[in-house]
């Protein structure tokens, strides 16, 4: 016990000896001393090892410390102006992605009246919504009518109602004075007076194709389009069936959902076309001479007796 405590207290000692002990032996044998050498590096490799990582990481800390204190300003100032370009930036995306949003419509516009090149379009701006009307940016020095139609790339935005010297005002599908000529794309088919109209007090988003025949087929998800006794260019695209109701037993009639939503709209089109008068357009007379351009000849649906009764 006293020797291993001995070793203990002394083994810098002890080591030192026996590594001049080997070190003469090596030196008085002339054998190479290889192995001794492997020990004595592997040994101090050992010993250096903490050493040296404290050495690193402290020359690391110091670096930190130095680049964070000389950093410190440039970094705050750089921060500062970045603080002060932000509401700069934000305004510039803003405008960007405005920028891209106009240039698509456009495009769509552009793309409409490219696959449409038989009618004779006039692009306008929306000025207002309100109530089912819009107010665009042309009137009556711009050669628009009342009774002209308005459309847009997905289908009818509505006619023309009242016209000022440089503005005039639409009535959209969503208004009662805009009644459109239709009928269901899959089977040509046609409600007894041939037009869809709103019938809400409310201005919602459903119209109506009232008085269609028992024995006509019409479905849920029908396409109804302009019909040639349309006062509207025949064939664009009014809505989807979205309801079918019997009304007695001799109706029924087709609620349809616009594809257009007006008050998401910033421009459209007017066909350039002139009409008789407004309440034409609106079905409120009987008697008139339909317009030849775009359309055939209106039917007449009066009974025997209402033509020749005296």
């Amino acid at each position: 016990m006293n020797f291993s405590r001995l070793l203990r207290e002394n083994r810098p000692v002890v080591i030192l000896i026996v590594l001049v002990s080997l070190s003469l032996a090596s030196l008085v044998s002339g054998t190479e001393a290889t192995g001794i050498q492997r020990g004595i590096s592997y040994l101090v490799t050992m010993t250096a090892y903490p050493f040296l990582k404290a050495r690193a990481s402290m020359e690391n800390m110091a670096d930190f410390a130095f680049g964070f204190v000389y950093g410190y300003g440039s970094l705050r100032d750089e921060n500062a102006l970045l603080y002060q370009n932000l509401p700069r930036l934000s305004e510039a995306l803003a405008k960007t992605s405005e920028l891209n949003q106009e240039n698509q419509r456009l495009r769509d516009l552009l793309e409409f009246k490219r696959a449409n090149p038989r009618f004779s379009f006039t692009p306008v701006e929306i000025l207002e919504s309100y109530k089912g009307t819009l107010t665009i940016d042309r009137g009556r020095q711009h050669g628009v009518e009342e009774g002209m139609a308005v459309v847009g790339p997905e289908g009818v935005v509505g006619m023309i109602i009242a016209v000022q010297p440089y503005t005039a005002t639409v009535a959209t599908l969503h208004h009662p004075l805009c009644r459109v000529g239709a009928m269901v794309k899959r089977s040509r088919l046609r409600a007894f007076d041939g037009i869809v109209r709103s019938t809400s007090s409310d201005l919602s988003s459903i119209c109506t194709m009232a008085f269609i025949d028992m024995k006509d087929e019409v479905q849920i998800g029908d396409p109804v389009v302009t019909s040639p006794e349309s006062l509207f260019p025949a064939g664009l695209p009014i809505g989807r069936v979205s309801r079918v109701s019997k009304s007695g037993t001799l109706w029924q009639s087709a609620e349809v959902q616009p594809y257009v939503d007006p008050y998401s709209l910033d421009e459209v089109f007017v066909v350039e076309r002139a009409v008789k008068s407004v309440d034409d357009l609106a079905g409120l007379t009987q008697d008139v001479e339909a317009p030849v351009a775009f359309a055939t000849q209106l039917p007449d649906r009066r009974t025997l007796q209402e033509k020749y009764a005296p």
